[in-house]
């Protein structure tokens, strides 16, 4: 008999401590509801006693007719006080009884969502995003509409006449020749210097190895050297505007071929002030006849 009580004692005791604690929660509710009949009689007492003052308050007649509207909206003010302490209280009051429950089951359960805030300020302006990529090229717009006849112009210059007669202007030209005598190249750049002047026309100069043009057009330059040396491989000589080489003739040479000649011409455009030149570059000794060794050049238009 001894054996069989001590086997279900455990058990009793267990169901001892259940009853006895779901005696205490049976408690605990039955006194948070009297609090919550006492907070809701001392509610409606604080309100009864705001009504009575602003009844009492309101003098003017413009006051009393107001009042009725002040004393309903108070009266809406303080239900609506009412409720929400109420609801309060009876919040409080379920979220004990939910508390004591969520702990006796284990579970949470979530309350209802709130209203929506009231939206608030409008925050600074963000900073400026990265400079997006290029894109893509649109598509060909339509032709427009022809445009208004334009003003005409101012009258230009009168046109040169294919049959224009030579005039100091029109008459440019020089041409250069050798005097006879063998000839070394001058050290600056191999230019020759000693020319002599056959003749100038219009506003050509000669001095020093240089020929100035003193009007802009298209110029025919052309020179010619006879060569009398045998100890380099090449004779040559070269035709340059303002020291840049424009022209260049070329010939073999040897002990047994002292004598050649080279010719070079061409059209280039010259603009006032530019001088011409020539220069040899590999020949030690040049022979300088007047019929052999010449340069010069002459306008053909402007």
């Amino acid at each position: 008999m001894s054996e069989k009580s001590n086997k279900y004692s455990p058990l009793m005791v267990v169901v001892v401590l259940n009853a006895s604690f779901t005696f205490l929660l049976i408690i605990f509710v039955a006194h948070q509801q009297i609090e919550m009949t006492n907070l809701r009689q001392m509610v409606k007492e604080n309100s009864q006693k705001k009504a009575e003052k602003l009844e009492t308050t309101s003098s003017s007649s413009n006051q009393e007719k107001i009042k009725p509207e002040v004393t309903l909206s108070q009266k809406n003010s303080t239900e609506t006080d009412e409720n929400e302490e109420l609801n309060k209280t009876q919040y409080g009051i379920t979220r004990v009884a939910r508390d004591a429950s969520s702990r006796c089951c284990g579970k949470k359960r979530r309350g209802k969502k709130g209203d929506t805030g009231s939206r608030g300020p409008k925050g600074p302006k963000g900073q400026r995003g990265p400079k997006g990529g290029k894109g893509e090229t649109g598509e060909k717009g339509d032709h427009g509409d022809k445009g208004d006849t334009g003003a005409p112009g101012a009258q230009g210059p009168p046109g040169v006449s294919p049959t224009l007669k030579p005039t100091p202007t029109y008459a440019e030209s020089a041409h250069l020749v050798g005097y006879g005598r063998a000839r070394r190249p001058d050290l600056s750049y191999n230019r020759i210097t000693k020319w002599l002047v056959g003749h100038t026309s219009g506003g050509m100069l000669y001095s020093n190895g240089y020929l100035y043009v003193a009007h802009d057009g298209y110029y025919y330059i052309y020179s010619q050297m006879y060569y009398y040396a045998g100890d380099t491989a090449v004779m040559a000589h070269r035709m340059k505007i303002n020291d840049v080489v424009m022209l260049t003739g070329h010939s073999s040479a040897s002990s047994s071929n002292k004598f050649n000649t080279n010719y070079v011409g061409g059209v280039f455009r010259l603009n006032k002030g530019q001088r011409i030149s020539v220069a040899a570059p590999f020949t030690k000794t040049y022979y300088f006849n007047r019929h052999e060794s010449y340069f010069g050049a002459f306008l053909l238009h402007v």
